[in-house]
């Protein structure tokens, strides 16, 4: 005899996704995340969280350059200062990205360097490798005062690109100067104070990615 009980383990359904916002047109929602760095006895854990997530964990004290979460600070020569990857957790379902994503970067250059200006890369890593979908560089800033900052939103064309299970998302800032100085980079969710570097509403660093509604 065989026993039916219909609805009682109804098919498995795909996780939803929460967009911060759907454009029409291109049929993408979006989704924001922070990069934020989460430290641990082994150092630094440079991360993607969406904003709200990110907001409620982070805190907006530190004891200083070397320990402080809310920004990363570098002395530098010309060329290539620094490659820090942010990394989402792996996505646990397929996804699709392509569009327009945003990048919005904080900078600020307490020496006084000149030429500063910035790289960022959106990549896909699946554990062995990594891909970059898309490069975008900042204008170059070829006269910063001591203390000054500078922000970007750069617009970054991604193409049509799956994530499969187990894939991260990857967001790789680069800092560049083209003489010797000191670059700091901001990433602090709440968009506070950082550690009297950063004013207010200019410390996040944000990545606004196109998830595509329909394949």
């Amino acid at each position: 005899m065989t026993l039916n009980f219909p609805g009682l383990f109804p098919p498995g359904k795909e996780p939803r996704i929460n967009f911060d916002w759907i454009d029409i047109a291109t049929g993408n929602g979006y989704v924001v995340f922070d990069g934020l760095n989460a430290k641990d006895s082994t150092g630094n854990n440079y991360i993607l969280l969406q904003e709200d997530q990110a907001r409620a964990v982070t805190n907006n004290t530190g004891g200083g350059e070397g320990t402080v979460v809310l920004y990363s600070g570098y002395t530098v020569a010309s060329g290539q200062d620094a490659d820090i990857d942010f990394d989402l957790t792996p996505f646990q379902v397929s996804r699709t990205v392509e569009g327009d994503a945003y990048v919005k970067v904080n900078i600020q250059t307490p020496d006084g360097a000149t030429g500063v200006y910035i790289i960022a890369r959106i990549r896909k890593w699946d554990g062995s490798s990594e891909t970059t979908l898309v490069t975008t560089t900042s204008p170059t800033d070829a006269a910063m005062a001591i203390g000054h900052e500078y922000a970007w939103t750069l617009q970054c064309t991604v193409p049509k690109t799956t994530f499969k299970k187990g894939d991260v998302l990857r967001l790789t800032i680069e800092l560049w100067s083209t003489d010797a100085g000191n670059i700091k980079l901001s990433h602090n969710p709440n968009d506070t104070v950082t550690e009297g570097l950063f004013t207010a509403g200019n410390t996040r660093l944000t990545l606004a990615m196109p998830f595509k509604l329909v394949t």
